[in-house]
């Protein structure tokens, strides 16, 4: 049975079943790969509410005196550049962690449908090898 064919309630009970695979497995992963999202969202807030406060503290002020003392807003770029840093890191962490959960997850279905699928190779095999002497066989004596 293809996947387009699937009832909406069998759909949702294989996403349920994968997810609880998942929060078995992996717990810690899981809470881990929630934080670097929430990381990732608040220094992506933080990067993009910056610009206007950089413009409105800093660069405005700069213009209006015509000063050439630029040390404050140095130390905000600065500032600005560690919260990207974090952000970046949260994201790779939550990436590897997440390809890490897909693979392993996938390593078990296949580890626990691998025995089923080995008995079902072996009783085609047993049948394909008493098909031969009942139907091929006398096959070759026919003129």
């Amino acid at each position: 049975m293809n996947n387009l064919s699937k009832s909406k309630d069998e759909k949702k009970l294989n996403l349920f079943w994968v997810i609880q695979r998942i929060k078995k497995g992996y717990p810690i992963q899981i809470f881990a790969v929630l934080v670097c999202i929430v990381i990732v969202a608040v220094t992506t807030l933080i990067g993009t509410t910056f610009f206007k406060a950089l413009i409105d503290d800093y660069i405005t002020p700069i213009l209006q005196s015509g000063q050439k003392d630029f040390s404050n807003l140095d130390k905000a770029i600065v500032r600005l550049s560690f919260v990207c840093a974090v952000g970046v890191i949260a994201s790779y962490v939550q990436s590897t962690t997440m390809v890490k959960i897909g693979q392993g997850t996938m390593r078990g279905i296949r580890e626990e449908l691998f025995p089923i699928c080995k008995g079902f190779l072996y009783l085609t095999l047993i049948h394909t090898l008493t098909e031969i002497p009942c139907q091929y066989i006398p096959m070759m004596w026919i003129p």
